[in-house]
């Protein structure tokens, strides 16, 4: 394949960041967090797709957080972000996940595959921590309902011809969910993570020309294939002497 492959790459991330937190009452109960960041990404490929690339962004995160009794506090947020696509969804892995700058370069495929843009959206999220014992262990659990909506969402996808797997920000949409997680410990040597967490996605925009008009129409509104319906982690650790 001609000029399919890169012998270097750089990427140039800029941040500025400030952040407060302040208390809003006299109880000392009552915090919040006003974030403002800029931020300015340079992608060092070949031909850039997205206006954001190589322009200072700006996004913020304003949260709550209300701390009921010494067990119970309550939290939320809302803001913005942006997200620069990694080096691993851009080149792959050099085994099974496909380079998108490799399809780029192929001469078997449109320039069309190099989906490089910059994910971007807005974010907010409600929940309530718990602190206490549970099980004679000493444990933190935290339960999130979260809602997201993005606009050129990284995503796994697979080549249906070939099978190949790789990654694209073609698509838009939105994804909400709720999250439990806990963690409980058992003196200084055992203890316990567990998390868990539905999700409900839905595809507003997919790109024309990348997938096709057919395609795309059939893709809209459909869940992201690429984000499962419910996942679930447990972890048990023992600390050796």
């Amino acid at each position: 394949i001609q000029n399919a492959y890169k012998n270097d790459y750089n990427l140039y991330n800029y941040f500025i960041q400030v952040q407060d937190t302040m208390t809003l009452n006299r109880s000392g109960n009552l915090f919040f967090t006003p974030l403002f960041r800029l931020q300015k990404a340079s992608l060092d490929i070949d031909k850039a797709l997205d206006p954001d690339e190589g322009n200072w962004l700006s996004s913020y995160n304003l949260a709550l957080k209300k701390k009921i009794d010494p067990h119970i506090t309550l939290k939320a947020s809302y803001g913005t972000y942006y997200r620069v696509p990694s080096w691993f969804e851009l080149f792959g892995d050099g085994a099974t996940i496909v380079s998108r700058w490799t399809m780029f370069h192929s001469t078997t495929q449109t320039g069309e595959s190099l989906q490089n843009f910059i994910e971007k959206g807005t974010s907010w999220d409600v929940g309530v921590n718990w602190k206490g014992k549970l099980l004679k262990a000493d444990t933190d659990l935290t339960l999130t309902y979260f809602h997201r909506d993005a606009d050129h969402l990284a995503v796994y996808c697979i080549d249906p011809m070939t099978g190949a797997p790789f990654y694209d920000n073609a698509e838009s949409g939105k994804i909400h969910g709720l999250e439990l997680g806990a963690t409980m410990q058992w003196g200084k040597r055992w203890s316990l993570a567990l998390s868990g967490t539905w999700n409900d996605s839905q595809m507003t925009a997919t790109d024309v020309a990348h997938w096709g008009a057919s395609k795309s129409s059939n893709r809209t509104d459909y869940p992201f294939a690429s984000i499962p319906k419910y996942e679930y982690n447990i972890r048990l650790n023992y600390l050796f002497p």
